[in-house]
């Protein structure tokens, strides 16, 4: 159940997006459409990683139930190569998921700041540490 008014929380999750979308564009990514999806719905990106593509979605209510208030959803092109990089712990070696739930108290800047970083960390290892 959500402690914030469905309002209130919309909003911090259109903030959200909006910092991911900073975040994506500003280290080479690019908007996607999700292939049907209503573009209110849904926000989507496609990044160049060392690792693989990684595609990244946001959906506008937040997390798709009510265990999580807000969530950024990706998944890499190559799961294998992703779990070997980052671990098991972190990716879904199957699938590629890499994705990152948010529970009250979060903040869309705090959020946001802490997801940049894991992401730069992605994008900094050289072709090595991929393998």
């Amino acid at each position: 159940m959500r402690k914030l008014s469905d309002k209130k929380h919309n909003a911090k999750v259109r903030e959200l997006v909006e910092l991911v979308r900073e975040i994506v564009l500003a280290r080479g990514g690019s908007q996607h459409d999700r292939h049907g999806i209503p573009a209110d719905w849904c926000t989507s990106f496609v990044l160049a990683t060392p690792i693989s593509e990684l595609c990244i979605s946001l959906w506008e209510f937040g997390g798709l139930s009510d265990r999580s208030d807000a969530s950024i959803y990706a998944r890499f092109a190559d799961p294998a190569c992703a779990a070997r990089a980052l671990g098991h712990d972190a990716v879904n070696p199957y699938s590629g998921k890499w994705n990152h739930h948010y529970f009250e108290p979060w903040s869309p800047t705090e959020t946001a700041a802490g997801w940049a970083r894991q992401l730069d960390h992605v994008l900094s290892l050289t072709p090595k540490e991929t393998t």
